[in-house]
């Protein structure tokens, strides 16, 4: 894929993650990433593949480019075992994620394996407090008040 049809796969990323008040967790991606391919370097391989055949054209051509990226990083977290994703909303209720992306709405990926790490695919830019305890269990490992 050429250098422009990425950066305006970007971009519209950029753009669905701003329509949703949403983080850019993209850096995260890239630490799992980084972790995968030393642990697994052929499972970052297919990984690796995935995103360059699948996830970049359908971030150009998806009407939905928001969903194309949390799809993605279900794909990422699910190296890690079968999980599920969760939201939890803005005072802290958990719900199995029902397919959309909503504004102010945390998304995580959980394994099953509770000794696996879970990982972010979508943040509010202003998480609540709920949300930020949230992730400071699930995904930094530490406690908050």
């Amino acid at each position: 894929m050429s250098a422009d049809s990425r950066r305006k796969a970007d971009e519209r990323l950029a753009a669905a993650l701003a329509d949703v008040a949403a983080a850019d967790l993209r850096d995260d991606f890239r630490d799992r990433l980084r972790t995968l391919k030393r642990d697994d370097a052929a499972e970052f391989r297919r990984v690796t593949d995935h995103y360059e055949k699948v996830v970049l054209p359908d971030l150009l051509g998806s009407p939905d480019p928001l969903r194309v990226w949390v799809d993605f990083g279900v794909v990422l977290g699910g190296t890690t075992g079968p999980g599920k994703v969760a939201a939890i909303d803005g005072t802290g209720r958990s719900a199995t994620w029902s397919g959309e992306c909503a504004a102010g709405e945390l998304l995580l990926y959980l394994p099953d394996d509770r000794q696996a790490d879970a990982l972010p695919l979508l943040v509010p830019a202003e998480p609540s407090a709920a949300q930020s305890a949230t992730l400071d269990l699930l995904v930094r490992k530490k406690l908050s008040l």
